[in-house]
């Protein structure tokens, strides 16, 4: 498929870095890497693990939810980030 992709993994820590890169950034493939993101999450979760989007095209992060919190603990993030950054002019759009 033409696909880049290179992981860093720091023993101990439990922490692993992963670039994964498509040939070509189209809005067709947003959906199929966010479906493939989301797939490995859930892999991740099953494992205790998570998955963070630290860095991507916005057309991915328009359809994948890029920090992996949900239910209360999303609600409350947003709570703070109201009233920290009440224009919203931080992170615009997240």
């Amino acid at each position: 498929m033409g696909w880049s992709f290179a992981g860093l993994c720091y023993a101990g820590s439990h922490l692993s870095w992963f670039l994964l890169s498509p040939p070509e950034q189209k809005e067709a493939e947003a959906n199929k890497v966010s479906a493939l993101l989301l797939a490995l999450r859930q892999q991740l979760r099953s494992c205790r693990g998570e998955l963070i989007l630290a860095r991507g095209p916005r057309t991915i992060k328009d359809l994948f939810e890029v920090c992996g919190v949900e239910g209360k603990n999303l609600e409350w993030m947003l709570e703070i980030k109201n009233r920290l950054d009440p224009a919203h002019i931080l992170n615009p759009g997240r």
